[in-house]
């Protein structure tokens, strides 16, 4: 019988009678349950945090991801303005002097960002000769 059924739902037998083991259907046996716990107020409570803690996570993570595209399309742009100005400068001018000439443009960016930015560019000043 048990490999009747196995090969009815493409198994092999000896995982069914495994899966029987484990769930108390070996010898007819059937598990005793005690159908649909009711809850208690508490657990109840307990259940109701826990759902509202996993949409506030959930939120604070799509806020996150929102912010970190918000922070790549601002770098997009401001490598954009890094380019430009290095062009400009015909290739003199490093991370302080751009960011110079960014803040004369009104346009607010630490002078860190301005540095790691023009770097993983791998714009480079030339240097002066003396």
């Amino acid at each position: 019988m048990i490999t009747h059924v196995a090969d009815k739902f493409g198994i092999a037998a000896t995982t069914l009678t495994r899966w029987r083991q484990e769930f108390g259907l070996e010898n007819q046996v059937e598990p005793s349950g005690q159908g649909i716990k009711t809850m208690t107020d508490e657990e109840r409570q307990i259940a109701r945090l826990k759902m509202q803690l996993r949409e506030a996570e959930l939120e604070r993570d799509n806020r996150r991801y929102k912010q970190m595209e918000n922070v790549e399309r601002r770098d997009d742009r401001l490598d954009g303005l890094f380019h430009r100005s290095f062009e400009t400068s015909r290739g003199t001018y490093g991370s302080p002097l751009i960011w110079h000439d960014l803040a004369r443009q009104g346009i607010r960016v630490f002078r860190a960002t301005v540095g790691r930015r023009i770097r993983r560019k791998g714009l480079s000043p030339k240097r002066k000769k003396r």
